[in-house]
């Protein structure tokens, strides 16, 4: 039902009314031929989702928050264009209505701005976005007022309306703003309790800046995810198909491992764990007793021996 109402739209929107402007006496009416592709509004809303899709296809991910933000401000955007559009629509409405005067020719006729709203570099709709934004964030700056009794109406319920929406829109912002520092804060209140420990514990000076650095570096490589904890709460299919996606190619570059069968590669990628280590840690010593095998996923590491 969904698609068949939707087609049923798609194919109102479709009618070329615009071919009535070809008898002269409809000429006049040029902005009302085209309101039937207003039915196509709702389909605005899907460019948000193919730009999400987009950049997943590109390995770009969007948090909830950055999602939720961008989604605010293309809706901004679009409201500004639709009420940019209406207010340069105001102004024929206003000479159709009788009006001595409307709106674009005050604009015009003030010599201090030297404007032509005719001019094919798209000036009438940059003062009609200019004055959307303008009057919607604010009260406005004087230098574009209605002159017609349709264009005051409309200029006060669109002060109305910009003086109710632009809290929400702050206040969207300021949320998206905090949650991009939640994973700051929580790094920074580990490092405390992690500090505090070291001072009761009265560790070297020495030690306790090779810790701070061992978290400093986790953060700048991993930026406060624990991919050990990430794994552990998913469930088993899934941890080992991300397992596989994660470490896979690590496995297929070691020879030892380059006959193995998929079944053997995913149990070996699916007890493998993560560990980190600063530059000029020591792995492993020669003459200990292995009893782990590291594989390294990214970085280098000098071998040597006593020997030289």
């Amino acid at each position: 039902f969904y698609r068949t109402h939707r087609l049923g739209l798609e194919a109102i929107a479709a009618v070329p009314l615009e071919v009535l402007l070809l008898v002269p006496a409809m000429s006049s009416y040029c902005h009302f031929f085209r309101m039937n592709k207003l039915l196509r509004l709702p389909k605005i809303f899907r460019c948000t989702r193919c730009v999400e899709r987009a950049l997943a296809d590109h390995k770009v991910g969007l948090n909830q928050s950055a999602a939720r933000a961008f989604k605010l401000n293309f809706v901004m955007a679009v409201v500004c264009h639709w009420v940019a559009c209406l207010w340069h629509a105001y102004a024929d409405f206003s000479v159709r209505a009788g009006a001595a005067d409307n709106w674009r020719e005050a604009d015009e006729a003030d010599e201090t701005l030297a404007i032509d709203h005719e001019h094919l570099g798209g000036s009438g709709y940059l003062r009609a976005i200019y004055w959307a934004i303008v009057g919607m964030s604010t009260v406005g700056y004087g230098d574009i007022v209605p002159t017609y009794l349709y264009e005051t109406t409309f200029s006060a319920l669109i002060i109305l309306f910009g003086g109710l929406v632009l809290p929400a829109v702050v206040c969207g912002l300021a949320t998206y703003l905090g949650n991009l520092n939640v994973a700051v804060k929580i790094h920074r209140n580990k490092l405390a309790r992690v500090r505090s420990y070291m001072r009761n514990a009265r560790m070297d000076p020495v030690l306790v800046q090779r810790v701070l650095r061992f978290y400093d570096y986790l953060w700048y490589r991993q930026g406060g995810v624990d991919e050990e904890a990430v794994m552990e709460e998913l469930p088993g299919p899934i941890r080992q198909r991300v397992a596989m996606h994660v470490n896979g190619a690590v496995i297929d570059s070691v020879p030892f491992f380059a006959l193995c069968d998929d079944t053997a590669k995913q149990l070996i990628v699916s007890i493998l764990k993560p560990k980190t280590f600063l530059p000029s840690d020591v792995i492993a010593r020669q003459g200990e007793i292995g009893t782990e095998l590291f594989l390294i996923e990214r970085g280098r590491v000098l071998v040597s021996s006593q020997d030289g």
